[in-house]
C-alpha cells in the first residue's frame, strides 16, 4: 500500500479534526467542573457561616442557662429563708400564746 499526498493530507485534516474536537470536550467539562466546585466551595462557605452562628447560639444560651441555673438557686435561697422567718415567727407566737395561758392558769 502506498501513502499519497491527498491520503496523508486527508489523514492529518481527521485526526486535526478529532484533536480539536477532543480540546473542545475538555475544555467543555474543564468548564463544567470549575462551575462545580464554585458551587460547592459556596456552599462550603455558607456552611462555616451557619456552623459559626449555630457555635454563637449554643454559646448564648449556655450563657442563660447559667443565669437561670444562679437565679433557681438564689429564689430557693430566698424561699428558704422565707420559710425559716416565717417557722420561727410561728414558733414564737405560739409560744407566747402558751406562756400566756400558763400564766392565766397560774393565777
Amino acid at each position: 500500500m502506498y501513502v499519497t499526498k491527498q491520503n496523508m493530507a486527508n489523514a492529518v485534516a481527521n485526526l486535526t479534526k478529532h484533536l480539536d474536537h477532543v480540546s473542545e470536550a475538555l475544555a467543555a467539562t474543564k468548564r463544567h467542573l470549575t462551575q462545580r466546585i464554585e458551587n460547592l466551595d459556596g456552599k462550603l462557605d455558607e456552611q462555616v457561616e451557619i456552623s459559626r452562628l449555630i457555635r454563637n447560639e449554643v454559646n448564648d444560651v449556655r450563657g442563660d442557662v447559667s443565669q437561670i441555673d444562679f437565679d433557681l438557686n438564689e429564689l430557693q435561697r430566698m424561699v428558704s429563708g422565707l420559710v425559716g422567718d416565717f417557722t420561727m415567727h410561728f414558733i414564737s407566737k405560739n409560744l407566747v400564746t402558751l406562756t400566756d395561758i400558763i400564766q392565766q392558769a397560774a393565777m
